[in-house]
C-alpha cells in the first residue's frame, strides 16, 4: 500500500544492502477481520483503505483473500530481502506462512497491480 518506498529499497539493493520491511502486511489492515480499523505505518488515518479502494485492486483477487494479496504483492518486490509480519494469533500466523509459501504473486499480476496502486 506504500508503493512510495520502493525506490529506497531498489537503491538499497543496488548498492548490495538488503531490507528488512516491517508491516509487509500493512498491519493487517486489509484483513476482513480488521476492517481498515488501523492502516499501514506512516499513513494518515483512512489513506491505506482509500488507496485500495480507489485503485480497483479488490477487481484482480480472483479468489484472494485481500491479506494474501497485500503479503504475495510485499513479497513480489525484487529488491526486498525480507519481511516481518507480526500476529498476536496463532492462526494468523499459520495462515500467513502459508500465504508466504505461494511466493510473489504472478507477474503479470503484480504489474497490474502496480499500474493500479501508483
Amino acid at each position: 500500500m506504500q508503493r512510495e518506498h520502493e525506490v529506497l529499497i531498489t537503491a538499497a539493493a543496488a548498492a548490495g544492502a538488503g531490507t528488512l520491511i516491517r508491516g509487509g502486511a500493512a498491519r493487517g489492515a486489509p484483513a476482513e477481520d480488521k476492517g481498515w480499523r488501523q492502516g499501514p505505518l506512516g499513513q494518515e488515518a483512512g489513506e491505506g483503505q482509500r488507496r485500495w479502494e480507489s485503485s480497483g485492486i479488490e477487481d484482480l483477487l480472483d479468489g484472494m483473500s485481500r491479506i494474501e494479496f497485500v503479503l504475495r504483492f510485499t513479497l513480489s518486490l525484487p529488491a526486498l530481502s525480507s519481511t516481518i509480519v507480526g500476529t498476536s494469533a496463532v492462526d494468523h500466523l499459520r495462515s500467513n506462512v502459508a500465504i508466504a509459501e505461494k511466493g510473489p504473486l504472478p507477474a503479470d499480476l503484480y504489474e497490474e497491480a502496480k499500474a493500479r496502486l501508483k
